[in-house]
Formats: C-alpha cells, structure tokens, sequence
C-alpha cells in the first residue's frame, strides 16, 4: 500500500499500490458482496487495464455507487483513492462517470483500445454460450489472436453478425480470419480437423467441395 502522496492519470493498475488517488479510464469487470472478518458486509467492484493486463479491487462506499452495477462489463471513467482506517487500508471509488459522457476527450490510440475490448467482451460472450466444450475453447483462443490483428471496422462487423451464425458457422469464421481466408486454406482444414468437435471442419469441407 502507499506510503507517499502520488496521485497520477491513467496508470497501470499493476502500479496502483504506489499511488494514493488516480484517475483514468478501466473496465468494470464485476461486482461483488463480500464479508469481513467482523461479519459486516461489504461491495466491491473489479476493475481491469484497458489492456487487460491487471485488476485492482475497489471498495464501494455509500449511496454514490448503488447505480453502478448496471455499467458492469462497460468502460469508465473513474477516479480511485486510497483510505486507511485504524488497522484496515483499502481502495476505494471516490468518483466514476460513463465514458459515452467522456468519450471525446480520449485519444484516437486509447479509443481504438477500448473499442476492441468492449468487442472483445461481446465475442468472448457469444463464444460461452458455445455447446461444445472443444469448439469453445478453441474459439476464444482464436477471439484472443483476431482482436490484436485485426482494425475495429473488422471486428464491428463480426460481432454485428456472430449471433446470426452457428457455433460451427462462428468457429470457421474466425479461424478464417485468424489464418487467412484464401492463402492458408489448408492451414484452415487442418486446424479445424484437431478439434474433437468435427462441426466446424465438416462445415468447411462442404464449402469446399461446393465452390469446386
């Protein structure tokens, strides 16, 4: 925990427990009730990295948080702040406000971030609802490798039509953009054969054999 008086804009939150107040854009990964060593309860919210490369928990304090739940798994604009209390010491959300409210003062680069998140979390969605244990595994591997290759105006369009797909229909999809619809045809093939659920590699085959 902090022993100085830092204060910074958009850290990481890997370095937050150098800082006793910051402020920035995050991921509102959940919230939860948890209970303390002395039985009272407590909200907490998750936060991650726009890049998804560390989580802070934050304690809600008082009625300024009570409509929060309802932005879970969007990006905000927050402002965190550090609070010793006798033994206990603890972060908690002194501020947060939605980032449609804020979206014009964020950067092209940070923008372009955030958008392939919040898709991201709208693939990785539509991936879980999977029936398949394989085909799911497989396609949030391929969602992993696609959101750092591929431009937002991409992405856009597939999440705008994954759920009018199959699971197979999705899952050769986004092999195709993973490996390359056209020059790695049989890289295609042969990925989709190594997976125990033969959906996806039946699918492709069909289209094959129909386009010959």
């Amino acid at each position: 925990m902090p022993n100085n008086s830092k204060s910074a804009i958009q850290p990481l939150l890997a370095d937050a427990k150098e800082l006793v107040r910051f402020k920035g854009c995050y991921l509102l990964e959940s919230i939860q009730t948890k209970r303390l060593t002395n039985g009272h309860k407590i909200k907490v919210a998750t936060f991650c990295d726009v890049e998804n490369t560390g989580t802070l928990e934050v304690r809600l304090l008082g009625d300024s948080c009570q409509y929060i739940e309802q932005f879970t798994l969007e990006y905000l604009q927050v402002e965190i702040a550090f609070k010793r209390l006798k033994k206990v010491q603890f972060y908690y959300l002194a501020w947060f406000e939605s980032i449609e409210r804020t979206k014009t003062f964020i950067n092209c680069e940070t923008r372009h971030s955030i958008q392939k998140q919040l898709f991201k979390v709208d693939l990785i969605r539509r991936a879980n609802n999977i029936a398949s244990i394989s085909t799911r595994k497989l396609c949030k591997e391929l969602i992993q490798e696609i959101i750092q290759t591929k431009s937002t105006v991409v992405l856009h369009h597939l999440v705008k039509t994954q759920y009018k797909l199959s699971d197979a229909e999705l899952c050769l999809k986004l092999t195709q953009m993973a490996l390359g619809e056209t020059e790695n045809i049989w890289d295609i093939g042969f990925f989709l054969s190594m997976s125990s659920n033969q959906g996806s590699y039946e699918l492709w085959e069909n289209l094959l054999l129909g386009s010959r």
